[in-house]
């Protein structure tokens, strides 16, 4: 999950010098118009018409290419230049400009396209030519650009890693970072001298890729649109007849293609259609596509079939859109198993796609207000974060709704109507306009690349340089270390002040690291570890230091084209111990090696983390290695988590083999025999690759599995959010018991054993197990919807209509010990004023107003399904903020009631509420806060309701409480009322010029006053006074006499 925080360049393209120059100093061989060669000057004033980055990968996606240790180029498209910029600094590196005699042979450029590795760029021409530009591939990060101005001066090249000096806790100095050798002056200007050494690494390179057209493919139908199939093979979609053309890139020659009369599912009157928008999903081996009927079509391919031979048997297709509204464009998610559909009026459409083909539409989120025609899609590289781009504007979505950004929310500016925009990497958005490119930066969200349930409970934003982290409700629940801390450098955002710490990244990380992998803090917030593709950090927040992992050990290492990366993916805390988690990633590169290590868990100890210690592999206390079969595929580890509540460690492989152990700690005499004070116990092996080969959701793409009970497991698979719960005495292949909770759903927290929550991307749901049945699985009660601001509508389908009235923010945690839901969302006042905010929202009105209908419709409080009221009450009355919630759960339904009169007509929920209100033994003083949050015209409801007016109130309050306070707050509500009921005077209940107090009146404020002011209650003594200069200023002063 990704929001906009700055905007960190605005850029031009570069100018470049006479090209007709150029091309006459040097000899031409060929023919001899070869001269005749002319280009038009000045190409860096040329309109940018689109632009292509880096491809999404995912997880989920085994052969993907390595990019961890080299950033490859984006690229920028104008009518006839391509130009490459470094994804890290946004320099530019190379051009390639066309000739007015190629424009006029082939056609201008119209639309470029990047191979799944990265190298390859495709670019479409307006004369139906594909244009085939290659970069170079033996590469490496010695090999910088380095540019020159005419005087010789350097204009751009990479950096040196500084060395830094820390202090420790001694007051003594400890040099620490990386490259340090010794005697090499301290400080960054000075560590710019080893630029001049070749041992030293550079900090930020900008790498000479180089440009080249390699081939030039004219295609003879009309194009429609084209996609990479591979490194190797291009697809061709052609309109008039409408085919599929695979052409190869590489030696073999041999063009396939398909015309889609010869698919028998694809029907005649979509046989004559164009195709307007074609996607192809690298993983999910299948494609998505748009016609010019407005249909979505999604075809897969079958098992073990050559997509690139396109035969006919080998594709199956399925209609997932044919409605009145045309659908323009499609996108697809294969980690998660989504496919987006944007149709002509700007809504769309979520749909789940399952092993089999089938679909099912989720959800449909209408557009912003004003928002003009729907243009885009673009995902991030994670494939958590949706941007929409309109034609006025642009949003940010999560992947399954949630607006968290929207230009439309604020005045225009610089960024708010690019022609184009995507994901550049997991840091910047790459927006360009007709002659500028801009670079805004991102802030993300930890646990939505490495879920865990100690990442939700205490989740951290990071940007490329800060990490901001939860501590708590308040600052003064935060942890002790972070409470000592110094406000100016932890807390130097007055918005983020009370509950989160925010913490700047050492340079020697973040220039290495583009991509944080996994970030997660210890429960007492006293460490937390950031794993980024190359470096493992830890900080210990008391001694504010920052600690690198020695991790050159062979058997922990990727090897990839352009360096060697580490291989962990996760970390975790079991209290002030580490558990860092490696898994195999599978690299197709050129020269690649194979992975020479076996995917493990390793445990450090806290004596690791000290200063004067060494952090380094063979410093763990316990590991576990994934065992291997021997034959086929070797299994990975795709998920590891732990149960603080069950001290249980949990590991998932990607053959649904879950592992679980239980820690148990051994007291010892002994500090220093630290390996004694950690015990790991196997506990259960769930073997569950068989029970899920037959559910239709399953993509085996687990992203969190928890325990729920002793035995049960949550798993979270996509979207699709499963318990699994063990049978007893039944057959080995069938002893688990498998049930959908719901296939919607972004993330899951556990609030305790038998409780959790489930974010769907529009509202949380809040589930509890209320029937403990092994034989038929966990029993679970109607979930509690949690509104977070948007307007969800449930339709007969069971998917969702979402219209959002602006920005919803988005939920980061849930504490159930205040009853609060903590999000965050962006402010936005110009350009560079981007900010992130942190919110809150306290849902216990949900879980009350929950309770009271549930036992409304059992009509019995010792159902299963729903709580008596006094077992509510005995519940939830400890919580903060318990009498308010009741306050305002009767100002909605004193509202309701007036607005609809047959609304509870028999008194069911006011009956359950007003109990609720009497147990506080607070009634009268809930009550009357009640209606002073409600205008004067919905009085007589609750009056009505309770049998009872305010007057009446007043009597039992003087003469059978003797509350005086209470009862002068009473007697102003009930002498308003009254006025308010003779509608006198015509403009309203405030004007009071033209009436006197009642005699009977006056007496009584005289001696409710006088009891006050004998009480020294003056505060309520001068309301009411107040109050009665208002009404009867001469009754006023006789009172005041009376009390002097």
């Amino acid at each position: 999950m990704f929001w906009p925080t700055e905007l960190t360049s605005v850029q031009v393209l570069p100018e470049l010098p006479n090209l007709k120059a150029i091309f006459d100093k040097k000899p031409v061989k060929g023919p001899e118009n070869a001269k005749s060669i002319e280009y038009q000057p000045s190409p860096e004033k040329d309109p940018i018409i689109g632009s292509v980055t880096q491809p999404v990968y995912t997880k989920s996606y085994k052969k993907h290419y390595a990019r961890s240790g080299l950033h490859l180029p984006y690229a920028i498209l104008t009518y006839r230049g391509l130009y490459l910029y470094d994804s890290r600094t946004g320099s530019p590196i190379s051009a390639h400009i066309r000739s007015d005699n190629s424009i006029a042979k082939y056609g201008s450029n119209v639309k470029v396209r990047v191979s799944p590795c990265g190298r390859i760029f495709a670019v479409e021409t307006s004369g139906n030519v594909a244009l085939i530009y290659t970069i170079r591939t033996d590469l490496s990060d010695h090999e910088m650009l380095t540019v020159f101005n005419s005087d010789g001066f350097v204009l751009q090249n990479g950096l040196p890693l500084p060395r830094y000096r820390v202090v420790k806790h001694d007051e003594t100095y400890e040099d620490s970072g990386l490259n340090l050798d010794e005697g090499t002056a301290n400080g960054f200007v000075q560590s710019l001298l080893k630029a001049f050494k070749p041992s030293t690494e550079n900090e930020t390179p900008v790498t000479d890729f180089g440009l080249r057209l390699r081939l030039i493919l004219n295609v003879q139908s009309r194009l429609a649109d084209f996609f990479f199939l591979s490194d190797l093979h291009i697809i061709l979609v052609n309109k008039s007849p409408t085919a599929f053309q695979v052409v190869p890139l590489g030696k073999d020659k041999k063009i396939t293609y398909l015309l889609a009369e010869n698919l028998t599912w694809y029907p005649e009157e979509d046989r004559n259609a164009d195709i307007i928008d074609f996607h192809y999903n690298y993983a999910l081996h299948c494609f998505c596509w748009v016609n010019s009927l407005g249909k979505c079509w999604l075809a897969q391919v079958g098992k073990s079939r050559d997509i690139t031979l396109l035969e006919p048997d080998a594709l199956t297709g399925t209609c997932l859109y044919s409605g009145s509204e045309k659908a323009i464009l499609t996108l697809i998610s294969n980690s998660k198993g989504l496919v987006y559909v944007g149709l002509h009026d700007g809504r769309l459409l979520l749909f789940k796609i399952g092993n089999n083909g089938s679909s099912t539409l989720l959800k449909t989120i209408n557009k912003p207000p004003n928002a003009g025609q729907l243009r885009h899609f673009s995902l991030s590289p994670d494939e958590n974060t949706l941007i929409i781009q309109y034609s006025d504007g642009w949003t940010i979505h999560s992947f399954l709704g949630n607006l968290n950004f929207s230009t439309f929310e604020f005045d225009p500016l610089l960024i708010s109507s690019p022609n184009d925009i995507r994901f550049i990497d997991y840091q910047n958005i790459l927006l360009t306009h007709a002659d500028k490119i801009l670079r805004l930066k991102l802030s993300g969200l930890n646990f939505m690349s490495d879920l865990s349930s100690l990442a939700v409970n205490r989740p951290i934003l990071f940007s490329a340089d800060v990490l901001r982290l939860f501590c708590g409700s308040n600052k003064s629940s935060a942890p002790d270390t972070l409470k000592s801390a110094s406000e100016e450098t932890l807390y130097n955002e007055s918005r983020f002040a009370d509950s989160w710490m925010l913490q700047t990244l050492p340079l020697a990380f973040t220039q290495r690291n583009s991509q944080v992998r996994a970030s997660c803090a210890n429960k007492r917030g006293t460490f937390f570890c950031v794993v980024g593709e190359k470096d493992v950090i830890v900080f210990d927040c008391k001694l504010h230091l920052w600690k690198f992992l020695d991790w050159k050990q062979e058997d922990i290492l990727e090897q990839s084209a352009s360096g060697r990366c580490h291989a962990f993916f996760s970390c975790l805390w079991y209290q002030d111990y580490l558990i860092l988690s490696a898994r195999e990633e599978v690299f197709v590169a050129e020269n690649a090696e194979d992975p020479t290590f076996d995917p493990a868990v390793y445990v450090f100890p806290p004596s690791c983390l000290k200063s004067d210690s060494e952090f380094k592999i063979d410093s763990t206390v316990w590991n576990f290695k994934l065992p291997n079969a021997g034959k086929g595929a070797r299994p990975n580890i795709i998920s590891v988590d732990l149960d603080l509540s069950q001290s249980t460690l949990i590991v998932t492989t990607n053959e649904m083999s879950i592992y679980t152990w239980k820690i148990c700690e051994k007291s010892t005499d002994s500090v220093s025999n630290v390996r004694a004070l950690l015990i790991f116990e196997k506990l259960s092996l769930y073997q569950l690759k068989d029970a899920f080969k037959e559910l239709d959701n399953a993509m085996c793409n687990v992203r969190s599995v928890l325990l729920l009970r002793k035995t049960d497991l949550l798993i979270l698979d996509g979207t699709s959010l499963f318990i699994v719960s063990k049978q007893a005495g039944t057959a080995q292949l069938s002893r688990y018991h498998i049930s959908l909770v719901n296939n919607q759903v972004e993330y899951v927290q556990k609030l305790d054993q038998k409780t959790f929550l489930v974010f769907d991307g529009s509202k949380i749901l809040h589930y509890s197990v209320i029937v403990d049945d092994l034989s038929s699985g966990t029993n679970l009660g109607v979930p509690v919807n949690i509104n977070i601001g948007n307007e969800v509508e449930s339709l007969e389908s069971g998917s969702y209509d979402v219209e959002s009235s602006g920005v919803t923010p988005y939920p980061l945690t849930t504490q159930q010990s205040d009853s609060t839901v903590y999000g965050v969302e962006v402010e936005c006042y110009s350009d560079t004023k981007i900010r992130l905010v942190p919110t809150k929202k306290n849902y216990l009105d949900d879980i009350i107003d929950h309770q009271i209908w549930a036992n409304i419709r059992v009509r019995k409080s010792d159902s299963m399904e729903a709580l008596g009221i006094t077992t509510v009450y005995r519940k939830m009355h400890k919580l903060p903020h318990f009498k308010y919630v009741l306050e305002l759960l009767m100002v909605r339904y004193i509202q309701h009631v007036y607005e609809k009169k047959l609304f509870d007509s028999e008194d069911e929920y006011f009956d359950r509420l007003f109990e609720l209100i009497k147990m506080t033994g607070k009634m009268y003083e809930i009550l009357l806060n009640c209606l002073k949050k409600t205008e004067a015209q919905y009085w007589n409801v609750l009056f009505e309701k309770l049998g009872e007016n305010a007057r009446d109130i007043v009597g039992t309050l003087l003469h059978e409480d003797q509350n005086y306070k209470l009862s002068a707050h009473y007697l102003i509500i009930a002498l308003n009322g009254e006025k308010h009921d003779d509608k006198l005077p015509k403009d309203g209940i405030e004007s009071w010029s033209d009436t006197k107090l009642k005699a009977e009146d006056a007496l009584l404020f005289r001696s409710i006053v006088q009891k006050l002011a004998s009480a020294r209650d003056y505060v309520t003594c001068f309301e009411m006074l107040h109050f009665l200069k208002l009404v009867d200023p001469k009754a006023c002063t006789e009172v005041i006499k009376s009390i002097e």
